[in-house]
């Protein structure tokens, strides 16, 4: 409701709605029938058959099931008069004047006036030239907007509300819409899966909301499995500053400019001082058997030494560990430019995952925690570090970390630093790898521990029967799926 203009005009009104769908209709050709859509049932998916693969009429049918257009007849006008009900002392405070009175029946609708009893005079003509100039009525309205949407909340948070058998109607409803709508979408786009058409049409509902109001949705997400297609929004929102791209691309054509890197070799990548190197470390990572699921399309080694280029140009770093972390970035933004990976990759470092004293913090309070937990565990993990493998001479390119520094340190911290340092990329599955993403960019970075200690038990009957290092290095390095998703999920 805090979304909408009013309990009258609530948001995308059904027959703006019907002119948009047949909008996209007769641009796509003459197959979406919009015979039920004026019927005050709502749209009938189950037997209608509707053009949904346009993001428009997508976008207006998810806006239109949350709010109000389409459910009319099932518990919308108890249900709003629950709510006008609770508004009415606010609403005869905002109308002791005609302006006032004119400024909230835009907001409300002058109907609610009459159903509910409220005495005031109602003139929109007060609004228009000459008697309101547009920019006084733009302020005014904007004003109202913000009043009248923090006393819907409170009033939609009463019990009275909450706890109405009319409520309950309307949920199911709703809830039925979507189920409908995810149905049908299905049948026209085959081989897709109910999460991402639902998480698609929660990202197009959230991206029309003000970027304050859509992050503070995205809090609620915490602790969800998300689709693809919902998690590729969430961790826009969340990591990418358009003006701090703007910037870090100005800055790179700059220094290119003064360098004289403008010509690309025949692979698209600038050509610097290091870039053989940088392609050299991206090859050699990608060639580790775990990071296959996140490097399944053609372009990605392309993509990613191209980012990494670009991440060298503007801070003059080669670090392997942004390599691993760029990785789920690039497989969830497949048409993203380096500049736009680039500076998620920067807000995931600062703001997100830990830096390396923080990495080594949680290695220790893991070590602490599997010496209280499996105290045997750790016995061993300190015997196995003193045994050197005897393939530490031979070459490791293809690993998830240092292989030969992490075995020849000798210590049970280096393992666990891994963990940290590299976002558990490669180390876990990937869904539960980007799961545990999910949590740190809603959350906060303490999820990487809580992880850890998750995962740690469960290594035991693996750790307990290595026999050195090595195979110390193989078990922390891939965990795989050793995470049951119900104890994954249940974690706090």
């Amino acid at each position: 409701f805090s979304d909408c203009d009013g309990f009258e005009g609530l948001g995308m009104s059904l027959s703006n709605l019907k002119a948009i769908i047949e909008d996209e209709a007769a641009s796509r050709g003459p197959r979406t029938p919009s015979t039920a859509i004026s019927r005050s049932t709502g749209l009938n998916l189950d037997q209608e058959e509707y053009d949904l693969t346009s993001p428009v009429a997508a976008a207006a049918w998810v806006q239109s099931a949350q709010q109000r257009a389409c459910l009319a007849d099932v518990g919308w006008q108890q249900l709003r008069a629950l709510v006008e009900a609770e508004m009415v002392p606010f609403v005869a405070s905002r109308s002791g004047s005609a302006r006032d009175a004119a400024v909230a029946a835009r907001l409300v609708g002058a109907d609610m006036y009459r159903r509910q009893n409220i005495t005031a005079e109602i003139n929109q003509l007060l609004l228009e030239p000459p008697f309101m100039l547009p920019e006084l009525r733009d302020t005014l309205e904007s004003t109202a907007y913000r009043e009248f949407g923090i006393e819907v909340r409170a009033a939609w948070a009463r019990g009275r509300i909450q706890n109405s058998e009319e409520l309950v109607q309307f949920t199911n409803r709703v809830q039925n819409l979507f189920g409908a709508a995810a149905r049908q979408r299905l049948r026209v786009l085959p081989g897709s899966d109910l999460a991402q058409v639902m998480g698609q049409g929660l990202a197009q509902l959230l991206e029309s909301s003000d970027r304050s109001q859509g992050l503070q949705q995205l809090q609620q997400l915490k602790r969800c499995r998300l689709p693809s297609s919902l998690r590729g929004f969430a961790w826009r929102a969340m990591l990418l500053d358009p003006d701090q791209m703007a910037a870090n691309k100005k800055a790179v054509e700059q220094k290119k400019a003064r360098e004289n890197l403008v010509q690309p070799d025949p692979n698209g990548v600038i050509q610097t001082s290091s870039s053989n190197l940088l392609q050299r470390m991206c090859r050699n990572i990608l060639e580790s058997p775990q990071l296959r699921t996140f490097s399944q399309s053609p372009d990605t080694a392309m993509r990613l030494v191209d980012a990494m280029v670009f991440q060298h140009l503007l801070h003059g770093t080669k670090e392997a560990g942004h390599v691993l972390l760029l990785l789920p970035l690039l497989q969830t933004f497949p048409n993203s430019k380096s500049e736009e990976l680039v500076s998620m990759l920067n807000a995931l470092c600062s703001r997100v995952m830990p830096s390396a004293t923080e990495v080594r913090a949680i290695s220790m309070q893991l070590q602490e925690f599997l010496g209280q937990e499996r105290p045997d565990m750790l016995a061993r993990m300190k015997l196995l570090v003193q045994t050197p493998p005897p393939d530490l001479d031979l070459p490791h390119v293809g690993t998830v970390g240092d292989y030969k520094a992490i075995v020849e340190s000798r210590s049970v911290l280096q393992l666990l630093d891994l963990w940290g340092s590299s976002g558990f990329v490669g180390v876990a599955e990937r869904e539960r790898c980007y799961y545990v993403w999910d949590q740190c960019i809603l959350g906060g970075k303490d999820f990487l521990q809580n992880f850890g200690q998750l995962t740690l038990p469960l290594l035991k009957t693996e750790v307990m029967g290595a026999l050195d290092c090595g195979d110390l290095f193989r078990i922390f390095s891939d965990t795989r799926d050793i995470v049951p998703w119900e104890m994954l999920l249940a974690l706090e």
